[in-house]
């Protein structure tokens, strides 16, 4: 049995944790907390979340759900990017297999990965290659962009300037000391949330800072050259974008050798799955999913994700096109929700028990003495009731002794 990568260590068995690690020098380091959601182009992380299902990211105390993804940066090197992938694989075997696999790619990671980062997902410039540990006093006031309805992404801009400003987002500027949160027309409310919130984020970073909200059209004595929100792509574009229909593909090595064999169109059924095969949910751009039954050969469980990589290369995706491997019996909501009908094992069937209008026991009412109480005089004496006022009544007086 191989041994375990150092990195590994920290993780905990059977118990809620959210651990980010960087590639750096071939091997995998631990990003603190306080930088989780920052992520550099030039390099490569890996991300492992155990939680309850719906709880957030590291939190619950019921059954746990493990996502892990392997993110990669436009300006990672493709040793890194195999870094990245292998030690995904690798973490998985080592939580028993059983892990939701995904890969990230710059500017297109998933709804759930985003959500991982409330305070915003920032795609900064730099790497470890390029020398990102330096420290060093200059300071070059930096642009970023927050766009998207749900989850906005803050991606940092090459250049501070007009240019790169539309009505349909916002915007900030951060020049250290002082912060400014441009707002275009048609920014959604999420988008100025998270503008305020990365502006809030960047004043603690820098330890103090004054944060200015300018809003499109109000800005003094400054030449402008903003963009339409018509130049750009729409929100509902941005994070929806029209997929073929829904396909899918049996994979299967019995000879040896990798058959893919489309199987059907949508709508798909979740008794078209046989836990003997893998099969690739085909969902076009918008996502590829990787279904690895039980049964499946242990080829077939170990080069999934290569698989899939490859098919989006055959099929003429965008390599952007996001890939999410799970296993027979550990699927995500988000995976069942590409089929019609999905029903887990032991789930309950309707809604149970229920109390029907008109169908309701009828309440039977009775004549009540509360006088019978105080027959039973040790329970009456033990609760204290108040006294019947029958009986015989003793007085002393306590008079000056001699």
């Amino acid at each position: 049995m191989a041994a375990t990568d150092p990195a590994f260590r920290s993780v905990p068995r059977r118990a809620p944790c959210f651990l980010v690690w960087r590639v750096e020098s071939m091997v995998l380091a631990p990003v603190p907390r306080e930088q989780h959601g920052r992520f550099h182009r030039g390099d490569a992380y890996v991300v492992l979340s155990c939680s309850e299902r719906g709880a957030a990211p590291g939190a619950g105390r019921g059954p746990l759900e493990t996502h892990v993804h392997f993110w990669l940066g436009s300006g990672a090197s493709v040793d890194e990017a195999g870094v990245a992938a292998y030690k995904t694989v690798e973490l998985d075997e080592l939580l028993g297999g059983a892990a939701v696999q995904h890969r990230e790619l710059e500017g297109t990671e998933s709804s759930r990965f985003r959500s991982y980062f409330p305070a915003g997902l920032r795609h900064l410039d730099g790497g470890t290659a390029s020398g990102l540990t330096h420290v060093s006093d200059a300071f070059a006031p930096v642009l970023y962009a927050v766009k998207g309805r749900r989850n906005p992404l803050i991606r940092q801009l090459p250049a501070v300037a007009w240019e790169h400003l539309n009505d349909g987002d916002v915007f900030v500027v951060d020049a250290r000391d002082v912060i400014f949160v441009w707002t275009g027309r048609t920014a959604n409310k999420m988008e100025k949330i998270q503008g305020a919130r990365l502006a809030q984020a960047l004043k603690s970073e820098h330890g103090g800072a004054d944060v200015i909200i300018v809003e499109s059209g109000r800005e003094e004595e400054l030449p402008r050259q903003v963009k339409s929100e018509a130049t750009v792509d729409a929100d509902e574009r941005h994070e929806r974008r029209r997929a073929e229909d829904i396909k899918l593909y049996r994979c299967s090595d019995q000879d040896g050798t990798l058959k893919v064999v489309e199987v059907k169109s949508g709508p798909l059924m979740q008794a078209d799955l046989d836990s003997g095969d893998s099969f690739i949910i085909d969902n076009g751009p918008q996502g590829i999913w990787v279904w690895v039954g039980k049964r499946a050969s242990a080829k077939e469980r170990a080069e999934a994700m290569r698989n899939a990589q490859g098919f989006i290369k055959k099929k003429g995706y965008p390599i952007s096109t996001p890939v999410t491997r799970v296993i027979d019996g550990g699927e995500p909501t988000d995976f069942k929700t590409l089929f019609k009908s999905w029903r887990d094992k032991h789930a309950p069937v309707g809604l149970g028990k229920m109390a029907a209008l008109g169908k309701i026991a009828p309440t039977i009412q009775t004549s009540f003495d509360a006088s019978t109480l105080h027959e039973n005089r040790a329970l009456a004496a033990q609760t204290q009731m108040v006294d019947n006022g029958g009986g015989q009544k003793e007085v002393w007086s306590v008079v000056q002794p001699r």
